[in-house]
This record gives C-alpha cells, sequence and structure tokens, in this order.
C-alpha cells in the first residue's frame, strides 16, 4: 500500500447511503484514510476528528446546509482541497461555489475509477 495515500485524509459527504459506502468502499480499498457523513453537521463533526486533506462532498444535502457550506468551512479551518459531485447542472454549483478553491466538479453517476484517478492527482493525494 502506498503510504502517501494512507496519510491521505478524505472526508465523504453524501446523503444516499448506497453512495456514500460505495464511495467509501472503492477509496478505502484505494489505500485512503476515509470517514463519511450523510450531512453537513455529521460532516463538520468528523472533521473534527479527522482532519481531512480533501473534502469529496454531494452538492446538495439533507437540512438547512449543502456541500458549498460545508466546503466553506473545513477550506477555512483545514485547508482542505474540495471535490465536488452533483447530479445537477455545474454552472448553478460553480455560481454557488465561486468563493472557494474546487479542485473538481464531477456529475453523478460518478465512475469511482475515475474519482480515485482524480484524486490521486490532487497535491494532497
Amino acid at each position: 500500500m502506498d503510504s502517501e495515500k494512507t496519510a491521505t485524509r478524505i472526508l465523504v459527504v453524501e446523503d444516499n447511503d448506497t453512495a456514500r459506502d460505495a464511495i467509501r468502499e472503492f477509496l478505502d480499498l484505494s489505500g485512503y484514510q476515509v470517514a463519511c457523513a450523510g450531512s453537513a453537521d455529521e460532516a463538520l463533526s468528523e472533521a473534527e476528528k479527522l482532519h481531512p486533506d480533501i473534502l469529496v462532498s454531494d452538492w446538495q444535502l439533507k437540512g438547512q446546509r449543502d456541500g458549498v457550506d460545508v466546503a466553506r468551512e473545513l477550506q477555512d479551518r483545514f485547508g482542505v482541497l474540495v471535490v465536488f459531485i452533483t447530479g445537477n447542472a455545474l454552472e448553478p454549483l460553480r455560481r454557488s461555489a465561486a468563493d472557494i478553491n474546487v479542485a473538481r466538479y464531477l456529475r453523478k453517476p460518478v465512475s469511482l475509477p475515475r474519482l480515485a484517478r482524480l484524486i490521486g492527482e490532487l497535491p494532497a493525494a
């Protein structure tokens, strides 16, 4: 197992249990340290424990806060690299996240091998 990958901490935020579990399992098998959350509040709590290097987040989450809110806070606190995943049009997400440094935008359904490859190309990975 690549020790650089093992050292890279990824927080996955996705409110769909099946999608979240699939991403977690694939990234875990790819050698990354992975934690997951299903909501913005859960993501912020998990981030306190993990201190993530990379945030992989769905844009729209259940509750009042979305993935952009999570990304803003985690970039301020931990300097995370952000990968957004959405089933919606990308342009509204880009406008909403204009004040954030987003490394990648991906459309659902996302190919897990492609996601792992893109994460591997990020500077923190």
